[in-house]
């Protein structure tokens, strides 16, 4: 690992724990190189928020500072927008008699120190047996609403995406789905809001369960943005660890929580006084992940096309020993082939 992606860690934990970190001064390259990194890693805002506590003269060029202040200001108003919508959209759900359940980004959102700096896209939500209900009240209303794909539809709001999901996981695993389906109820049992944010083991179940499909099927493996949703989980107490041992003993997520854990505590510097019981992953293994997430070089392709295929192949063959050992099968047997 080089300067440029050491330093962009220490940034992470000075935002995330406000660690104390001896800084080394970069040079004018290897700070435009940094910014460029966490750009890809979606990162850009809590780095900045790092940035700021910096003396001046450990802080970046000028005119590469004022362009990460104004990519972070852009982040934190397009969290406000969501927030804004989210609340367009209560009154939505209040008028058509419909509960959502809000999953993923804007969920882990709210771990987050400073919730406005996490970067993300669109609004992902479950409406339990109201997924047409709301589709068909949203069309009736003026809104188009996209069905290509059939995991959710897909609509638009002020501007910002909502992904309605009809189910949860994509994948072979029906216990997984079945528990998130119960967790789900057990809000919609406890609450008569319009609007749910899910209880701490099912945002935390799904949170890597998606993390997972990521890490294995896309060409783009997981961000370090992704590392810091886990992180700030885990340091908030929200995560019970033994509940979670309990739930995702032998499923595939298994080991990759734990070796998302295990690189959260050695990358952004997590103590572990604030996790439960994990065990310890291999060096070398770790060495990999944290080389899959920080070093590979990678460009997006799509999912299906067949340079995208060719290039997972690739990453499956360099980095074999790592996926077996989370997943303890084939990986490229079980992409290509079940």
């Amino acid at each position: 690992m080089d300067r440029v992606n050491k330093s962009a860690l220490q940034l992470l934990q000075i935002s995330l724990f406000d660690k104390e970190i001896l800084w080394e001064n970069l040079s004018d390259e290897e700070w435009h190189q940094l910014y460029t990194f966490v750009k890809e890693q979606g990162v850009t805002a809590l780095c900045y928020n790092a940035l700021k506590k910096l003396n001046k003269e450990q802080q970046p060029p000028r005119t590469l500072l004022l362009q990460w202040a104004l990519h972070a200001e852009r982040v934190e108003h397009v969290y406000q927008q969501q927030r804004n919508t989210l609340k367009d959209f209560y009154r939505i759900l209040a008028i058509a008699n419909v509960q959502a359940l809000v999953i993923k980004g804007f969920a882990i959102s709210r771990y987050y120190p400073v919730p406005a700096l996490r970067e993300f896209g669109d609004i992902d939500i479950y409406c339990f047996d109201s997924h047409d209900k709301i589709n068909k009240y949203l069309q009736d209303s003026g809104i188009d609403v996209n069905y290509e794909n059939k995991r959710h539809s897909i609509f638009t709001i002020n501007g910002i995406a909502f992904e309605n999901h009809s189910y949860f996981l994509y994948g072979k695993e029906p216990e997984l789905e079945n528990f998130l389906q119960s967790e789900a109820e057990k809000c919609r049992a406890n609450s008569s809001d319009n609007i749910l944010f899910g209880t701490e083991i099912g945002n935390a179940v799904f949170f890597l369960k998606h993390a997972e499909k990521h890490f294995v099927f896309s060409r783009v493996n997981i961000q370090l943005r992704t590392l810091c949703d886990w992180a700030v989980m885990l340091r908030s107490g929200a995560v019970d660890y033994n509940q979670l041992n309990a739930v995702k003993k032998g499923t595939t997520i298994d080991r990759f929580a734990d070796i998302c854990t295990c690189a959260c505590v050695k990358l952004l510097g997590l103590s572990s006084e604030f996790l439960g019981n994990f065990p310890p992953v291999a060096p070398e293994i770790l060495d990999n992940f944290v080389e899959l997430i920080t070093d590979y070089q990678h460009q997006l392709e799509g999912r299906g096309t067949l340079k995208g295929r060719v290039q997972r192949l690739f990453k499956y063959l360099k980095y074999y020993r790592t996926y077996k050992y989370i997943f303890g099968k084939n990986i490229i047997r079980w992409y290509y082939f079940e």
